[in-house]
């Protein structure tokens, strides 16, 4: 667990001392700004995340807060009475939880279908009684924390209470779209 925390942290260093060098875009046009926060911020932010999603709050509020200075940022306004979240609602940034919460879901899917060289039963993913709902699956066994266990621990859930026309889908630009469609503030542009 304090590996985990540890990374979180090294994440937000590498990601923070960036966003302190952005600054010196300060007079530039917010397109330019926008487009240097998502290019060399969220991408150290997002990068393998899937894998390393932390589950404490104090770890995701870290990075939640500099996202929310960023979008200060990118928005050139940092007065105490202006509204954070309507910032980031004019800018189409969704949480930076919910992009993890769809890479691990996409991650997953591709597991689970066979578009990635993982053996879903080697890590311990087996399908579910069908008894209550076709295409659910589990996580066999006990999963230690350094085994999958923030994407399968979280993802099987969340995988599980998607309808069946998302889970189904035939790929996985297929499924990100039926994702998006279905989850709100899901994202709808990913890196293949």
């Amino acid at each position: 667990m304090r590996c985990l925390g540890l990374h979180v942290h090294s994440i937000h260093s590498r990601a923070n001392s960036t966003m302190g060098f952005l600054r010196n875009l300060r007079r530039c046009p917010a397109k330019l700004k926008e487009t240097a926060y998502i290019t060399l911020v969220r991408s150290t932010l997002d990068y393998a995340a899937s894998i390393w999603d932390p589950h404490l709050a104090k770890d995701c509020d870290l990075l939640e807060k500099l996202q929310r200075l960023s979008a200060r940022f990118v928005k050139g306004d940092y007065r105490t009475t202006s509204s954070v979240s309507q910032m980031l609602h004019d800018l189409g940034w969704c949480d930076l939880k919910d992009r993890r919460r769809d890479f691990r879901l996409a991650l997953l899917y591709k597991i689970v279908t066979g578009h990635v060289a993982i053996n879903p039963h080697q890590i311990g993913l087996v399908a579910a009684d069908n008894r209550t709902r076709a295409n659910r699956i589990q996580i066999e066994g006990n999963r230690s924390i350094f085994d999958w266990a923030t994407l399968l621990i979280c993802s099987v859930s969340d995988r599980n209470q998607l309808p069946a026309a998302v889970v189904e889908q035939e790929n996985p630009t297929a499924f990100k779209a039926q994702l998006a469609s279905r989850l709100p503030h899901a994202i709808t542009h990913y890196h293949q």
